[in-house]
């Protein structure tokens, strides 16, 4: 066998929970304790490195001197989503990053603190104002965390809004692509009842196959955060095979609780986003003896974050590094029994402002494995695009102007991961409410 491999460095007994969540949270003494760090920093850094832009110093002050109330109300002029990105955002590379105590001793623990104010908002129920002003009428295409962002501040301008949903249950991408150990969908739930305290009106179960409907029954502006909801395919011989998967389709099933499929002894997760990482930690929870991840750049390219691919390491996943599958290999009865890969070296950068892998002649090898799962990105869904020609698209992604927010189709915008392939979800969060203030002025006639 070939490739890099990288060990763990603990042993996975030490690490792997299962599907359900973490639930150990901040006590109010420790709360405070960790509260109290906070240096207050003047033009703080933090603020500049949250998508969001989150006034935390003034909510750690808040929680500091146990406002609990004023915490969560400080998060939610800027964030409609607390307690979703209190657990899945990735603050290590983002606000504590910047954190001045990172320097001294050490990094604020930002999201466990608004987590503890987000718990708090849930646990006493508290209710938002309902908004009852109503100007002109929008309509948001998906409920994932741009339309949901979307939504939650066109309502506090004054606009009508109402949420198209194709699936039965709101939450798009926060229900169906991220594990429950990460995300329960009791607080995906809680957080979309809260909007709904406000004036949301959320439809489920319907699909919008055309935009051009959505004018004619009286809706002045479209927001379309469908998300990226159909996996890219690698394109190489042996995908047919029996036993080859995609990585959206396993987190859907295992968000349901379900076994998506008899798991084999050892499983290939090739990619190395957030969707891979996921894959490869709930086939280790669904009982593979061995899972790898195979990734045809460097552990400094990954784009996964960084605590996901230290806490795969940590249950025994093993990363492949630098190595690319150039086929699937199977059995007489068409089932996967291996994958043939070539290792690879990094050259100029391409692009993604990535080094490019450029394949190593003669230095293929082959890898046993009873399962593939494909996650190498995503693409908004095709239906979509062919019933919607009119709207410009570019390699399965909507295409959007960037100051106005705008699709190719007047009075219809865009963000989230149908426009950027997939980020974090703060970002999305970020891109819903930027498009909410151009849909706004668009409405107003600016």
């Amino acid at each position: 066998m070939g490739g890099r491999v990288h060990a763990p460095t603990k042993k996975p007994e030490e690490r792997i929970k299962g599907f359900d969540e973490d639930v150990s949270g901040y006590s109010m003494q420790r709360a405070v304790a960790e509260a109290s760090r906070c240096l207050r920093c003047y033009d703080a850094p933090c603020v500049k490195s949250c998508p969001a832009e989150v006034d935390i110093p003034t909510f750690i002050k808040r929680i500091e001197t146990q406002d609990l109330r004023g915490a969560i109300s400080t998060i939610r002029k800027s964030n409609p989503l607390p307690g979703i990105c209190a657990r899945v955002c990735p603050t290590e590379e983002l606000c504590e990053k910047s954190c001045c105590n990172e320097k001294l001793i050490e990094a604020i623990n930002i999201g466990s603190l608004q987590r503890f104010a987000a718990d708090f908002e849930k646990e006493s129920k508290m209710k938002p104002k309902r908004s009852t002003i109503t100007w002109k009428k929008v309509a948001i295409v998906g409920s994932g965390p741009a339309g949901l962002a979307a939504a939650a501040n066109l309502i506090e301008m004054g606009h009508e809004v109402v949420v198209f949903e194709g699936e039965s249950v709101p939450g798009g991408l926060l229900n169906y692509g991220i594990p429950p150990y990460r995300l329960p969908q009791d607080t995906v739930a809680a957080e979309i009842d809260y909007l709904k305290e406000s004036g949301l009106k959320v439809l489920v179960n319907k699909r919008v196959e055309n935009v051009d409907a959505l004018f004619k029954e009286g809706f002045d502006a479209v927001f379309l955060g469908t998300g990226a909801t159909e996996s890219v395919s690698l394109g190489i011989p042996g995908e047919e095979l029996e036993g080859v998967y995609l990585g959206l389709d396993l987190l859907k099933e295992v968000k349901k609780g379900k076994k998506p499929f008899p798991m084999g002894k050892t499983v290939a997760v090739i990619g190395g986003g957030n969707v891979a990482t996921d894959a490869a930690r709930c086939s280790i929870r669904l009982g593979a003896q061995k899972v790898y991840i195979i990734y045809r750049r460097s552990l400094e390219e990954m784009p996964a974050y960084r605590s996901e691919i230290e806490a795969a390491n940590e249950e025994g996943v093993k990363l492949m590094f630098l190595t690319a599958p150039t086929r699937i290999l199977g059995n007489k009865s068409g089932r996967v029994v291996g994958l043939e890969c070539k290792r690879q070296e990094l050259g100029e950068q391409d692009e993604s402002g990535r080094r490019k892998p450029i394949p190593i002649p003669n230095s293929e090898f082959k890898l046993d494995v009873d399962l593939i799962v494909e996650a190498i990105g995503q693409r908004i869904d095709e239906k979509f695009v062919r019933n919607n020609s009119h709207i410009k698209v570019n390699r399965g992604l909507i295409v959007i102007d960037e100051k106005t927010r705008m699709t190719s189709k007047k009075g219809v915008f865009a963000g989230g991961d149908a426009v950027n392939g997939g980020t974090t979800v703060v970002q999305s969060i970020a891109e819903g409410k930027l498009a909410a203030e151009r849909i706004d002025k668009y409405l107003r006639g600016d």
